[in-house]
């Protein structure tokens, strides 16, 4: 779903798709995308699209890390990396809290 560029807020047009999506959850806190925030992984202020495809959940405390020296972007496999400024960095890591799944072998 798109949505033209003057538009900001996704929940306009893609924030009941978003709540649809396969696994509708905050990455940082066990809450439904409902009771999410909808993030713009390309900031919109610099230009970012307000398109599904580019577009994640999160909290309200996390997403005010960006812009503080916090990116984030998306990986093939459409989950979002949230990548910390240089001096908090710590390695890279994925956070598996919803999706105990991961850890099993199949």
């Amino acid at each position: 779903m798109k949505v033209a560029r003057p538009v900001r807020r996704a929940a306009t047009g893609n924030g009941p798709a978003a709540t649809r999506a396969p696994h509708p959850w905050s990455t940082q806190l066990p809450r439904p995308g409902d009771r999410c925030e909808v993030h713009h992984i390309d900031q919109w202020a610099t230009g970012g699209s307000t398109d599904i495809d580019k577009l994640t959940f999160t909290c309200t405390p996390n997403h005010k890390l960006v812009g503080k020296g916090w990116q984030t972007r998306k990986r093939s496999d459409g989950q979002t990396e949230w990548i910390p400024p240089p001096h908090l960095d710590r390695g890279a890591h994925t956070n598996d809290y919803h999706h105990p799944e991961r850890l099993f072998d199949h």
